[in-house]
């Protein structure tokens, strides 16, 4: 492509353009692109609730939804109807299936032992939209307490 005046012209047009465009909200870009998270902070709060899951030889991450001991892991990682849960602390429980849906690809566990677990609360996902900032967590893998900012 040969480049005429008249093209360079509106080349350096848009460019300008582009610039001004950007300096005119480059603080609001940086933050809408920055989307400041403290993952730090999340995983804090969070990380008691990330469970290590092993079923056969099956094994994923997964997450305690209830301080009774409700999980929700992967249905794909259920071999078995029950399953070893390794504790953000190291320790293990042992958990049943208690209904699964492969076609989501979702299993709902829930430990034997009950207890007073750290859990994650379930949201609400009609107040996300894409292109929120999110962190995801878990043992991708058998790498425990993993995390991924995007």
């Amino acid at each position: 492509m040969k480049l005429t005046a008249n093209k360079l012209i509106v080349s350096i047009s848009v460019g300008v353009l582009c610039i001004v465009v950007f300096m005119s909200f480059k603080d609001d870009i940086y933050r809408i692109v920055n989307k400041d998270i403290d993952v730090a902070k999340v995983m804090k709060n969070v990380g008691p609730a990330i469970v290590m899951v092993h079923s056969g030889n099956g094994i994923g991450s997964g997450f305690i939804v209830h301080p009774s001991g409700y999980i929700v892991t992967n249905s794909h990682v259920m071999i078995e109807n029950s399953a070893t849960v390794k504790l953000s602390n190291g320790s293990t429980v042992k958990a049943d299936l208690i209904n699964f849906n492969d076609d989501k690809d979702i299993a709902i566990l829930k430990t034997q032992s009950g207890g007073n677990y750290g859990y994650i609360p379930l949201g609400d996902s009609a107040k996300c939209q894409q292109g929120d900032p999110v962190l995801v967590a878990g043992s991708p893998m058998a790498l425990q307490s993993t995390v991924t900012k995007g």
